[in-house]
């Protein structure tokens, strides 16, 4: 399938070093037990996370794209192990409020391994270059060839936007680790395959049940012993799981069925 193949994507600046650092994610579905224990746990070894409200969660909403075969999506069916997808996502501390940052995403898969070219720009911006309009003025050497890259990508393979996610996150960083160790944990995750702009009013509908927590562990090397024996003693096992391909699923089942507008499938 072409959209995730490198050799196929048109020439563009290389990547800066440190866009390359790759990272190992794996993720995991618990319930509110093992949460509980293990965010517990872990607030004695991190950092406070600088973009979190009051509550110590944000808001993430990202805008998935791919296009009109829906390739990104069948690569990960596939258990294809180099893949990529592109995505434009918006932080905001405090539910209700506008965005505080909007990165654009290319986020590159290999295997177990993640890395991704990250560009921050102003929400009407960000959206221009995600239709294909163009690279922003005034950019640095090194986001300009970010810029370069996601236009690439959008006018070889006709991306448009096809599945909004969002959910609240309670994010960790491990102090002092040389792995760079990081966990989030997503509640309340829901998504759609309508209204498709990252600020537009719409109705989300839960792709996971309310009661699950996805915790997404990222490292650039190893985890501490303690952390894998915690994991252990809770009964936490790593497996694949795609917001993107859940939320897309789901919404066009929803609209293939004819669901009735107010049923939401996972309560």
């Amino acid at each position: 399938m072409g959209l995730i193949q490198e050799t196929t994507l048109p020439a563009v600046p290389a990547i800066r070093p440190f866009e390359m650092r790759k990272r190992r994610e794996r993720k995991y579905l618990i319930g509110p037990v093992e949460f509980r224990i293990l965010s517990q746990a872990l607030a004695g070894f991190t950092e406070p996370d600088p973009h979190a409200g009051p509550d110590g969660t944000y808001r993430v909403t990202s805008l998935y794209y791919d296009n009109p075969e829906h390739e990104a999506y069948w690569a990960r069916v596939d258990g294809q192990r180099a893949r990529r997808k592109l995505r434009l996502r918006g932080y905001a501390s405090r539910p209700g409020e506008p965005f505080e940052r909007v990165l654009v995403e290319i986020k590159r898969r290999e295997g177990p391994f993640v890395t991704k070219d990250r560009l921050r720009l102003p929400l009407a911006s960000a959206e221009a270059l995600c239709r294909g309009e163009g690279i922003p003025e005034g950019l640095e050497a090194g986001d300009a060839g970010t810029a370069e890259r996601v236009l690439a990508l959008v006018r070889a393979w006709n991306l448009r936007p096809v599945c909004r996610v969002s959910y609240r996150r309670r994010a960790f960083g491990v102090a002092h680790h040389a792995s760079g160790m990081r966990v989030t944990f997503d509640t309340d995750v829901r998504g759609r395959v309508t209204a498709l702009g990252l600020e537009e009013r719409g109705t989300d509908r839960r792709i996971l049940p309310p009661e699950t927590v996805l915790m997404e562990v990222k490292t650039r090397a190893g985890t501490p012993d303690w952390w894998e024996a915690l994991l252990r003693q809770v009964g936490a096992r790593a497996r694949p799981f795609s917001k993107y391909n859940a939320a897309l699923r789901e919404g066009l089942a929803r609209m293939r069925n004819h669901y009735d507008a107010r049923e939401d499938l996972h309560g």
